[in-house]
């Protein structure tokens, strides 16, 4: 299982606001295709480590809209 995408928003570099669910794309069919491959990347990497228990995995969305 795993929650949707989070936004963080920084004031003067300190984290200030987190949305949830985050807003990737004003596209629905964008925001649908990167929460799916975010969801795919972080089911792959826990399964790696054999992990039983919670795993924060800390995504970046370039300018060009990738993960």
């Amino acid at each position: 299982a795993s929650f949707p995408p989070i936004v963080n928003h920084h004031a003067n570099h300190i984290l200030d606001i987190s949305v949830i669910p985050g807003i990737l794309s004003e596209s629905p069919e964008t925001q649908n295709r990167l929460t799916h491959q975010a969801e795919t990347m972080a089911q792959r990497i826990a399964h790696s480590l054999n992990l039983i228990g919670l795993l924060t995995i800390e995504f970046f969305l370039t300018q060009v809209g990738q993960i």
